[in-house]
């Protein structure tokens, strides 16, 4: 008896430990306090730009960053300086890792106005790359359905090591997406033209 209720106290501990570690990675994530997505926001300033300057170069630069169709353009308002697009960020395969890729999803909106700009980056989603078959040594991938990245916060079924990984990927991803507008918003040309 006393042997069976030592394996349970130590099994309860191991996983209050691990569902801690996972909220911390998770905590690295910014959270609104009042929708609790992970959101990432600032209001940035502009010296000398006109509010039609900050919509164009804002559209400009979502064209060439990750708008690939219509479907990707949730809003465009030049007179109210709005924009909102649906963005994808695609982790290539990486074979030596192991890594089978995935995609990360988000929602940005940008506003102008005169001599500054907001941006809203949330709604985040990953959806990951997992093998169905193989033919012919070629192995076949489809994508998950996308999973809101709060999940990593909530779930004590993920790995720590899964969600840390992730984390730390998706923050160092929208950081670049971030610095990159930034670029874009002060006129400098964006030197990678490549989608993300």
């Amino acid at each position: 008896m006393k042997l069976l209720l030592t394996l349970l106290l130590s099994t309860a501990s191991l996983l209050t430990y691990a569902q801690k570690a996972e909220r911390l990675a998770f905590s690295l994530l910014p959270v609104d306090s009042t929708t609790h997505l992970v959101t990432y926001t600032a209001v940035v300033p502009v010296e000398g730009a006109s509010q039609e300057a900050l919509y164009l170069r804002a559209r400009k630069w979502a064209t060439r960053s990750f708008v690939e169709s219509q479907k990707d353009i949730l809003l465009e308002d030049k007179d109210a300086g709005t924009l909102m697009y649906h963005g994808t960020i695609k982790k290539p395969i990486a074979s030596i890792s192991g890594d089978n890729g995935g995609t990360y999803g988000f929602v940005i909106g940008m506003y102008a106005k005169e001599a500054c700009y907001k941006y809203i980056i949330d709604q985040l989603t990953y959806s990951y790359r997992a093998p169905s078959a193989t033919v012919r040594f070629t192995t076949i991938y489809h994508d998950s359905p996308p999973e809101p990245v709060e999940k990593w916060g909530k779930s004590n079924r993920i790995a720590t090591k899964y969600v840390t990984k992730h984390c730390s990927e998706l923050e160092e991803h929208i950081q670049k997406l971030v610095a990159d507008l930034g670029a874009a918003m002060q006129g400098h040309l964006v030197h990678s033209p490549d989608k993300y």
